[in-house]
């Protein structure tokens, strides 16, 4: 995946896990915290990795950008 602005990969990641509250709900928060975040909290990214299959470095660059996974 090209590098995206955030707001484009929470976008992204809400489209692959199936719609906000589908995402929301297999995070185990409600969906106005999913909608809130300007990007994806660092302790959310690996579970989001695993529900929407996106690789942790396009999800957080700043921290996964180059490490292995």
């Amino acid at each position: 995946m090209a590098k995206k602005p955030q707001p484009a990969v929470i976008a992204y990641a809400i489209e692959k896990a199936g719609g906000l509250s589908e995402l929301a709900r297999q995070l185990g928060v409600k969906r106005q915290a999913v909608f809130a975040w300007k990007r994806i909290p660092a302790e959310r990214a690996r579970k989001v990795s695993e529900i929407t299959g996106i690789p942790l470095a396009d999800l957080r660059p700043d921290l996964y950008e180059g490490v292995g996974q």
